[in-house]
């Protein structure tokens, strides 16, 4: 591909884009669709209140780059190969939406994703390390970050604090939530199957309706004001080896 061509005419082409580069791009306020791009990097772009929809990004990094207020609709971000997946370092998501986006084994490194929301999204694999509270003038600013009906099956979580985090209705089996802040969290109607949540803060989190063959209270760091199905009681007090009566 010539060097030099901007990202925003590449794409105007309608034509496949590969093994480029673009730096310090503005593309804020634009709308795209039906895109393939792969094996691209994006440096200082800013995507703020871009709308991207049915369009497929493979092996793109995205580094220190601004999706905030972005519009994401059915885009891949990973293909349905190993390798395939996409990296964002050191970008903001903030207020970001997915929806029906495939963002497996997708690798996000030291990023902001306040507010962001992702529904109905496979995420299987997915890494996240992204801040997802915000400070303005030493206040913090509440918010946490939702993910809606979203796959996220053997993923890892290494952002600290996760408080009031959303995840309702997700596939989080075998995910890892080690050592985490998830107060007032909520996992509700969630499938929490082998789920390691070692070490963790869930101090009134929301489990109403999760699913889960077991529970060990004794791995979490605190549990106090924790919400439970009636039917999920005897699961978890059986973990610290009390037994329900009739």
């Amino acid at each position: 591909m010539s060097p030099g061509l901007s990202f925003r005419s590449l794409a105007g082409d309608g034509e496949p884009i590969s093994g480029a580069r673009f730096d310090d791009e503005d593309l804020a306020e634009l709308a795209f669709a039906d895109l393939d791009v792969s094996d691209c990097e994006f440096h200082s772009c800013d995507f703020r209140a871009t709308s991207l929809r049915t369009s497929r990004f493979v092996r793109c990094r995205f580094v220190h780059s601004s999706f905030l207020d972005g519009r994401f609709a059915d885009v891949r971000f990973s293909g349905g190969e190993d390798g395939s997946h996409c990296v964002w370092a050191f970008s903001r998501l903030d207020d970001a939406e997915f929806k029906d986006c495939n963002l497996n084994l997708n690798v996000l490194t030291k990023c902001s994703a306040h507010r962001a929301t992702f529904d109905d999204c496979a995420a299987t694999g997915l890494k996240f390390d992204a801040a997802v509270h915000r400070r303005v003038r030493g206040r913090r600013l509440s918010g946490g970050v939702t993910f809606r009906r979203c796959k996220l099956i053997y993923s890892v979580f290494d952002e600290r604090n996760l408080e009031e985090s959303c995840f309702d209705g997700s596939d989080l089996r075998d995910a890892r939530f080690a050592g985490l802040n998830l107060a007032r969290a909520s996992f509700r109607g969630c499938n929490l199957a082998n789920v390691d949540f070692g070490g963790s803060a869930l101090d009134d989190a929301v489990l109403c309706e999760a699913v889960f063959d077991r529970f060990s209270l004794q791995d979490l760091r605190s549990f106090h004001g924790m919400t439970v199905s009636a039917d999920s009681q005897a699961t978890m007090l059986a973990s610290v080896g009390i037994r329900v009566g009739t």
